[in-house]
């Protein structure tokens, strides 16, 4: 990451966890595009939106009609029926990154500042975030070259809706910041999105807000048992054998109470030194 990119970052994490009102003169109104992949109705995105406006930004929800949730980043290509369910809300028969890129082309009057999706049902930490329709939203606003930030949350037994209350009011406190820290209408460094991740506790039960990359040791993998003739039902099995995380994984850090904030760009090159070793590999090597 440039050092431009860690100030930034850095500058952006140590009061989040401040009052609400901290920020809300400098962070001023946004046009947001709320999407997710939970579907339009689903309690996280509406105590988002509730937030957002309440905060005084512009707020256009674009979300799947129905649940996508593991979707990625992947587009709808046939036709898309789209419902207005409000004014302002959409109901979009397609994946949570088709939302994005229909509602930025065909719906809002003019490009939004920011692309906010969540707050999704589930965490989305480690090797389970490319698979993500939540973080697959943001990967199609880089694709459009606008900042996007992914909220997700473990709801606790209880109320779910005063937890997820309590995650958009944070999304509203990070947002505010990061208008406070860039106050342009670019909000993060270009080509840059964050995944957030908020653990399933109450408020004074949180720990603090930190910085960490997408851990890599996956606690189970998506396995299918065929139940029937031709019939195969999904469950979690074990984690691959050897599994060791990396330093600075988010999934360490979400499972001791931390919001984890993990900056991404939708580049799926992997790091320089494993460049350099495919290259020697393949080295010499004719069509």
């Amino acid at each position: 990451m440039r050092l431009s990119n860690r100030l930034f970052l850095l500058a952006l994490v140590c009061p989040l966890l401040a009052p609400p009102s901290a920020f809300a003169v400098q962070a001023g109104p946004l046009n947001i595009l709320l999407a997710n992949d939970d579907g339009w109705d689903a309690v996280g995105i509406q105590a988002m939106k509730n937030a957002l406006e309440a905060a005084g930004h512009n707020v256009t929800l674009v979300a799947p009609l129905v649940n996508q949730s593991g979707k990625s980043a992947s587009l709808t290509f046939d036709l898309v029926p789209v419902q207005q369910m409000s004014p302002n809300e959409f109901a979009v028969d397609g994946t949570p990154a088709t939302c994005v890129l229909l509602g930025i082309s065909g719906i809002l009057p003019s490009r939004p500042h920011l692309v906010v999706s969540g707050t999704n049902n589930g965490k989305n930490v480690g090797p389970d975030t490319p698979f993500s329709g939540t973080v697959g939203a943001t990967i199609a606003a880089l694709r459009a070259r606008l900042p996007a930030i992914a909220f997700s949350t473990d709801p606790p037994p209880g109320d779910p809706a005063q937890h997820f209350a309590n995650v958009a009011n944070f999304a509203v406190r990070l947002i505010a910041r990061l208008k406070a820290v860039n106050p342009t209408p670019g909000v993060l460094p270009p080509r840059t999105a964050l995944n957030v991740n908020y653990p399933a506790l109450a408020l004074g039960q949180v720990q603090g807000v930190l910085v960490r990359v997408q851990g890599t040791a996956a606690p189970g993998i998506l396995t299918y048992t065929e139940v029937a003739p031709g019939v195969f039902a999904p469950s979690v099995g074990a984690p691959p054998p050897g599994e060791q995380e990396v330093p600075g994984a988010d999934g360490p850090a979400f499972n001791a109470g931390f919001i984890t904030v993990v900056p991404i760009d939708g580049n799926y090159t992997a790091s320089s030194n494993l460049l350099q070793l495919i290259a020697l590999l393949l080295g010499g090597l004719q069509p």
